[in-house]
């Protein structure tokens, strides 16, 4: 695999330098349901890229 075959900005931040990078996982609003609210989740994953997380998980 060469570094040109994820040419996606988000690939090379998390697995592109020698540095330790942070990530979160979804869901983010910590409620029981197993469905939560998307647009929530949308503001926090929009929120924790403004703030520097280098990845965001979500469990299928």
């Amino acid at each position: 695999m060469t570094e040109h075959d994820h040419e996606n900005r988000g690939y090379r931040r998390l697995f592109g330098g020698d540095g330790l990078t942070f990530g979160a996982g979804f869901p983010l609003t910590g409620v029981p349901e197993s469905t939560p609210d998307p647009a929530a989740e949308v503001r926090l994953a929009t929120h924790a890229e403004a703030v520097g997380f280098d990845a965001l998980w979500a469990r299928d």
